[in-house]
């Protein structure tokens, strides 16, 4: 194809392999315009919204809309709920942990030691990211009366945060009490449900 994109177009200081370039880009241009002014037909744009450079295609009617497609308020939960859901979470996992994160990408130091501690001694657990709802992470303080996260729980009872894991870890008191507690090891669970 014929270059008809002037030289005047380009700068004089434009090196000869993106005068090549340019010229290309340049001659497309008016093409992929002129495509798109083909393919929006002027009749569907309000002539205010074309002087006002709306970009939105304006079609009026007059039909009023489901109220199945009307904008819908979002659930909101309420510290009641956040307390029925955390009460149910630590009475139906024997070792319960609120954290912030994840286990496998915890977002706190303290979090992740508590991770670590668990994962040592080889006991399975649930865990919540509090950081997923700014209600549970103000619930599960108000539940415990305790102010930091992370917390544990056993067999549905408060025990503590990092540094209390970490004391009882170095005495061996948290082994004393998971061991009395119907909390599994993971080994036990893998042997009992081989796969």
């Amino acid at each position: 194809a014929p270059d008809r994109t002037p030289q005047a177009q380009l700068p004089a200081c434009t090196p000869p392999t993106m005068r090549v370039s340019l010229r290309r880009f340049v001659h497309f241009r008016p093409r992929a315009t002129s495509l798109l002014r083909a393919s929006v037909p002027l009749r569907n744009i309000s002539r205010s919204s074309w002087a006002k450079g709306s970009r939105f295609l304006s079609t009026e009617s007059n039909f009023d809309t489901h109220d199945d497609f009307k904008p819908q308020a979002k659930n909101e939960f309420d510290m009641s709920d956040i307390h029925q859901l955390i009460k149910k979470d630590v009475n139906e996992n024997p070792l319960m942990i609120y954290m912030k994160g994840t286990p496998n990408q915890p977002q706190c130091g303290f979090s992740k030691t508590v991770v670590d501690i668990m994962r040592h001694i080889g006991y399975d657990f649930r865990a919540r990211n509090v950081l997923s709802n700014d209600l549970l992470r103000e619930g599960i303080k108000s539940y415990s009366d305790w102010p930091t996260v992370p917390q544990i729980y056993v067999d549905g009872e408060f025990v503590g945060g990092c540094d209390i894991m970490i004391e009882m870890f170095k005495n061996g008191e948290l082994e004393e009490m998971l061991e009395g507690s119907s909390a599994k090891k993971v080994a036990e669970l893998d042997a009992s449900d081989p796969q």
